[in-house]
């Protein structure tokens, strides 16, 4: 007998996707018939927020936006991070990037047999991170689409000064 596989996509992990009809499809075709997935959305707020606030939180969260280029031996002083957006080209959803220049070339020795990376440098940047935020109503078609039904949708309270909202689905694979 087979048992039940949870599928997890928590923490807006969906919004962080730039194609996030193939992974839904994907994850569907995975699925065995008594498998659940279980997404968590960040919703849209009613207005967006400035670019250059979204710009401010990234600057002062900078281990976390640009992790893995500090890792590398990026140093803060070579990074120059802001966001961009795009509100209007999905009119269901609202997205985020995170886009790091790094002006001067970073070079970081991997191993002692010589292996040497080098990024960076005049014209380099590296997009580090999406947030796509969803409109209430947007997930349904992605998740018919790829094959997927759902058995639960749930919306959270405003949490917080930016009144941020968070939507929590149970799907399972069409039979």
């Amino acid at each position: 007998m087979h048992g039940r596989n949870l599928f997890l996509f928590l923490g807006n992990t969906l919004g962080n996707e730039l194609n996030e009809q193939a992974v839904l499809k994907s994850i569907a075709q995975a699925m065995q018939p008594n498998d659940l997935i279980i997404i968590e959305l960040q919703l849209k707020e009613q207005n967006p927020l400035p670019v250059d606030e979204i710009s401010k939180i990234f600057q002062t969260n900078l281990q976390f936006y640009a992790g893995p280029l500090l890792a590398l031996g990026c140093q803060e002083t070579n990074l120059e991070i802001q966001a961009l957006a795009d509100l209007h080209s999905r009119p269901n959803s609202w997205t985020y990037f995170c886009e790091c220049k790094i002006p001067t070339a970073v070079t970081r020795y991997i191993s002692p047999i010589a292996r040497t990376l080098i990024f960076g440098g005049e014209g380099t940047t590296i997009n580090t991170y999406v947030i796509r935020k969803f409109a209430e109503d947007a997930i349904e078609p992605l998740l018919r689409e790829a094959g997927l039904t759902i058995r639960l949708k749930l919306a959270s309270k405003a949490i917080g000064t930016r009144k941020r909202r968070f939507q929590y689905i149970v799907a399972e694979r069409e039979k």
